[in-house]
């Protein structure tokens, strides 16, 4: 009797540890649309990752838009309110 008490307060436990673990996990992951492409001289579907320079400003590319219509190279700034 005794060991069943033991292994449910373990799974218990385990179970609460676990809980704690991805509750806090879920709660850190937001998102905020920072632009939205129009297609236009903005450019029009990003379609590559984000890569960061020493700065830590961030530089992507779309595949359309632009003023020949082959793209555009943008850039990410973090400021004191956010990203620019």
């Amino acid at each position: 009797m005794q060991k069943g008490k033991l292994q449910l307060g373990r799974c218990a436990w385990l179970t609460v540890v676990a809980c704690m673990i991805f509750v806090g996990s879920a709660s850190a992951a937001t998102e905020k649309v920072l632009h939205s492409f129009s297609g236009g001289s903005d450019g029009s579907q990003p379609d590559a990752g984000l890569t960061a320079d020493s700065a830590g400003n961030l530089y992507g590319s779309t595949f359309f838009g632009g003023s020949t219509g082959d793209g555009v190279v943008y850039k990410l700034s973090r400021s004191s309110t956010g990203w620019t």
